[in-house]
């Protein structure tokens, strides 16, 4: 080692061992990577998240089985905005429900959901249609479905009361 570079880690408070001066450069590196690992990290947390499920359910006072599109906003300090739900086949269907109008705005760790009656949908793709749901953000993100796996036997609809006519 340069006789030049030993004062300037006397300066940092580096002493002459290797072992001291491999502490010093693993710190620095560490430091390093902080630096150009946070922005990005930043931009992940605030981004929009928006997770949207699918399950098959029936009304319990009707009887009448659906497929219900559950939307939850994680993003960790954003509202978000869902515009249009629909499922993605030929041709595409749209969940226009009274109960549940669109555009919705969900706050962080908000959930909503809405629901399409079974006949309503093509039976080509009636039996298996969790992957097929889409939600259009207000920026105009397209967000796809997942089966929702984990679905108590007996619950509500999140996003306020239902009239049964």
């Amino acid at each position: 080692m340069s006789k030049r570079f030993r004062p300037s880690l006397l300066k940092y408070g580096v002493k002459k061992s290797s072992s001291d001066i491999m502490f010093w450069i693993i710190e620095l590196f560490k430091n390093v990577i902080a630096w150009v690992v946070s922005p990005i990290s930043n931009l992940y947390i605030r981004r929009r998240r928006l997770r949207l499920l699918v399950h098959r359910a029936r009304f319990l006072i009707t009887g009448q089985e659906c497929y219900f599109i559950n939307g939850t906003n994680l993003s960790h300090d954003r509202d978000l905005e869902i515009t249009h739900i629909w499922f993605d086949c030929a041709p595409r269907v749209y969940i226009l429900q009274n109960d549940r109008p669109l555009p919705v705005r969900l706050r962080p760790d908000e959930s909503w959901e809405t629901w399409i009656e079974l006949e309503k949908l093509p039976d080509s793709i009636r039996q298996n249609p969790y992957t097929l749901a889409r939600a259009r953000l207000s920026n105009g993100y397209i967000v796809k479905s997942r089966r929702n796996l984990n679905v108590p036997e007996v619950g509500t609809v999140p996003g306020g009361p239902i009239r049964f006519t």
